[in-house]
């Protein structure tokens, strides 16, 4: 399973059910509980533990809703002990939903979905969590996400070129 991480967090994409979270967790976890293999060397140098007990409580477990089938299996994928919460992939999910993309966080047949999304973590006492740009950061918490990805490391670096190319340009 491939996984987006950032800092100690993983989402991996296009999850399809319970089962791909299952296993998810269960990579994240050491036995008996789950089958990651331990290596203190690293994890005790980057955060200064190397206890299997504390390590097991570094990552932050928030498997992607991005496809219509994830969507469909929302309460049972909310459901799976061990994750932190459901990230939703804004673009990928309205595709897979025949919605338009560049997504309209304000249609109302997205924003059905994402109050569906934030409805099911309050229930499962999970996070809510989405990527969107910051003029929508404040809007989709005040819908209940709770873990909100305004800019991604491509755009800092992008807007960071951009912002020294104009200088030396001046």
């Amino acid at each position: 399973m491939r996984s987006i991480v950032v800092q100690q967090e993983l989402s991996p994409p296009l999850i399809t059910g319970p089962d791909d979270v299952r296993a998810l967790v269960a990579a994240c976890r050491f036995p008996p509980e789950g089958i990651r293999s331990y290596g203190p060397v690293r994890v005790g140098v980057v955060h200064g533990v190397a206890e299997p007990a504390m390590v097991e409580r570094i990552p932050i477990i928030m498997p992607m809703i991005e496809t219509a089938r994830a969507f469909d299996q929302l309460e049972a994928i909310a459901a799976v002990s061990g994750i932190t919460g459901l990230y939703v992939g804004p673009a990928d999910l309205s595709l897979s939903l025949g919605l338009p993309v560049p997504v309209d966080f304000s249609a109302p047949a997205f924003r059905a979905v994402l109050s569906r999304v934030v409805e099911v973590c309050q229930q499962h006492n999970v996070v809510a969590g989405i990527y969107a740009g910051p003029e929508w950061a404040a809007d989709l918490a005040a819908l209940g996400f709770r873990f909100i990805t305004i800019v991604n490391d491509s755009d800092l670096i992008t807007h960071g070129a951009i912002a020294a190319l104009r200088q030396v340009a001046r």
